[in-house]
């Protein structure tokens, strides 16, 4: 695994992965590697009718 520059700006970061996930068609390969299981669903937040305190804390 390669060393993460602390000195390299987010975005540059970013567009360096992502260009990478392209060339090694990543997201592709990970869709057939779950292939044949069940579904993975991720759900973001509480399962309740009240919004989770820090999204109402930060205003979103």
């Amino acid at each position: 695994m390669r060393r993460i520059d602390v000195k390299e700006k987010a975005r540059t970061r970013e567009l360096r992965v992502l260009q990478q996930w392209k060339e090694e068609d990543i997201f592709q390969k990970s869709i057939a590697n779950r292939e044949g299981n069940p579904p993975f669903v991720f759900y973001e937040g509480p399962p309740t009718d009240a919004p989770y305190w820090a999204c109402a804390w930060s205003g979103h």
